[in-house]
């Protein structure tokens, strides 16, 4: 079969089962209550400690940005390991969103390093490599345009779903951050949105492991029981 052949696996083996599927699992369920939580506490903490003491370099809503980015990492680099096939590059780019992301989000300056690496890490070179990450991400996406016109499919899972809120969250927060969407406390508001598309990312993470463990065993690693 010319799914085999390729490496690829067959839509009706596991993808097709999922297609509308809008049964949420456990960890779902927790990750999105933990969501309205965090959304929560953070707008009652405003009286208390202000927009601004919220959204701060290094304040408590940067720092759970980071952890949730480098959370998602793992379990996508976890995926790489014990998927296969497509499913294994789809990992992949998960991962490197994440890494892509946490290093924008993280700030490098209070660590100790060399002058050369707070360079490299602060400032228009750090933009520079993220655009620069960015773009080695699109350039692999059109090298491998074959694999995800068969994985378009794969949009319409449940898997899909928070990929999408993620990218809407993000484009609301730079529409804020540019300007275009005029609030007040623009700031905060940008932080606010980019902590709950970070959250969505991380849900993907967990689902696509999830995703693994349903799979017949011959897409997943030989490790893996």
């Amino acid at each position: 079969m010319q799914g085999q052949r390729y490496g690829t696996i067959p839509m009706n083996q596991w993808a097709a089962a999922r297609i509308g599927d809008l049964h949420p699992t456990r960890s779902t369920i927790l990750i999105f209550s933990g969501a309205v939580a965090i959304n929560i506490l953070m707008l009652l903490a405003i009286p208390f400690f202000g927009k601004a003491r919220l959204s701060v370099e290094n304040g408590i809503i940067e720092n759970t940005q980071a952890a949730l980015l480098a959370a998602g990492l793992a379990l996508s680099a976890l995926a790489v390991y014990n998927l296969r096939h497509e499913l294994r590059i789809a990992s992949a780019i998960m991962a490197f969103v994440c890494f892509s992301m946490f290093f924008r989000e993280v700030d490098f300056r209070p660590f100790a390093m060399p002058n050369w690496a707070h360079a490299l890490t602060s400032g228009p070179i750090r933009d520079g490599i993220f655009v620069f990450l960015l773009a080695l991400l699109l350039f692999f996406l059109l090298l491998n345009r074959g694999f995800f016109i068969r994985a378009f499919r794969f949009t319409a899972s449940y898997l899909s779903m928070p990929l999408y809120i993620f990218a809407a969250l993000m484009a609301g927060a730079q529409m804020v951050d540019k300007g275009l969407i005029v609030l007040y406390d623009p700031g905060f508001w940008e932080e606010f949105l980019e902590i709950n598309a970070y959250i969505f990312l991380f849900m993907a993470s967990v689902r696509l492991n999830e995703y693994g463990q349903h799979l017949p065993e011959k897409y997943r690693h030989a490790a893996v029981r």
